[in-house]
């Protein structure tokens, strides 16, 4: 119910079917201005990761340095998919893949750590469903200052997107959310500075311009179902506990958060699209991500099972 309809082509929708478009496989051709982006940046963030990020120490202590954040911010790597005109590179996909390969290939929780606020951090809500204020106000922070995360999963909902439990009530002076809940395995949680936040919020069904829309409820009351909305979380505002820092053998170096909201007020200006459109936002940038940034991530991975020591 979240997938509204079929946007564009796609080869495993055609393998699904039993019609499978390969020319849908073959890399379209690469403008000249795209590929000389890549031929700029290629050698920048080669000698950064060759001179600044030690692997071996990453996976000694589990923990990346904060040089390296401040470093890699400082060439623009947190900011490659978010547009020019709001302080990032502006990088194709291509390019992007290109840019989480080579990190990965050096330091696959240091690609991980750079690929969350790029894909489903707050960056991707904000530039395909948020407005221009949003886009102005925080594009330039995660581009450039701010590290960003996604708390979707819960801890007795993991793949079950749909019933996550936490509650964000509008309350009565309409101008503030209420947040109470738990997310868990928020990779980036611990040292974000914002979240995108996907909780439910006791709505009213309205009908406008002849399709069906949802008003949140004042202290939820009346409401005729709760449905899942997105929110920028700001995650210095008081309420917000980091529970624990969760450990995982295979990427020694990420951070990843069980996270506690108690009475978190999030302002109304801070809701990602419409209300009752979380759950099909979720899924969308789950997708972006899945599909561009993890095979790029262990493609890179995998190098270094190959390289020469």
């Amino acid at each position: 119910e979240a997938r509204e309809r079929l946007a564009g082509q796609s080869f495993m929708v055609g393998l699904f079917a039993g019609r499978p478009d390969f020319s849908l496989l073959l890399m379209p051709e690469e403008p000249p201005e795209e590929k000389a982006a890549w031929k700029e940046f290629h050698p920048r963030l080669e000698a950064f990761l060759k001179t600044y990020v030690d692997p071996d120490e990453i996976e000694r202590t589990a923990k990346i340095p904060d040089s390296v954040f401040k470093g890699l911010f400082a060439i623009g790597a947190f900011g490659m998919k978010i547009p020019k005109e709001y302080g990032g590179l502006g990088f194709s996909y291509t390019n992007y893949g290109r840019a989480l390969m080579l990190m990965a290939s050096w330091s696959n929780a240091l690609a991980l750590t750079v690929a969350v606020p790029q894909s489903i951090g707050i960056a991707m809500p904000i530039l395909m469903f948020g407005n221009e204020e949003q886009r102005r106000t925080y594009l330039p922070l995660v581009a450039r200052e701010a590290v960003s995360a996604f708390a979707l999963t819960e801890p007795i909902t993991g793949s079950d997107a749909a019933n996550i439990a936490t509650e964000a009530i509008l309350d009565s002076t309409g101008k503030r959310f209420v947040v109470n809940g738990e997310k868990l395995w928020c990779t980036n949680g611990p040292i974000a500075r914002y979240v995108t936040l996907i909780a439910r919020v006791p709505a009213k069904r309205i009908q406008q311009n002849g399709q069906t829309m949802w008003e949140p409820a004042p202290n939820g009351k009346g409401a005729d179902e709760q449905v899942h909305t997105a929110f920028i979380l700001d995650m210095q505002t008081p309420g917000v506990i980091v529970r624990e820092r969760c450990q995982f053998e295979g990427c020694r170096g990420i951070e990843n958060a069980w996270i506690a909201l108690k009475n978190v007020r999030v302002p109304v200006e801070n809701v990602i699209g419409e209300i009752g459109k979380g759950l099909k936002y979720a899924l969308t940038i789950l997708n972006v991500g899945r599909a561009i940034s993890i095979p790029a991530i262990c493609l890179g991975m995998a190098k270094q099972a190959w390289q020469p020591t």
